[in-house]
């Protein structure tokens, strides 16, 4: 499955969140996205609604003060 790569770090964290719903939330049936912000919020946002929903989720460490989170849902 291909990674769709997300770059949330032009945005509001508002719109990330909204744009981090509305993928999640999706009616796909399989994705793979790589998201990408500078906001810890985020990443505290994105991990329990990915675990919430039955996806995997995984992030490290920033580097150059960017998160990245994957999520994938088989």
């Amino acid at each position: 499955m291909k990674t769709e790569k997300i770059n949330l770090k032009s945005l509001e964290v508002p719109t990330q969140i909204q744009k981090v719903q509305d993928l999640l939330n999706s009616e796909k049936n399989t994705f793979k996205y790589l998201f990408f912000t500078e906001h810890e919020t985020i990443v505290k946002f994105i991990v329990p609604l990915a675990a919430q929903s039955g996806m995997q989720c995984s992030f490290a460490p920033p580097v150059d003060n960017v998160w990245e989170i994957l999520v994938e849902k088989k």
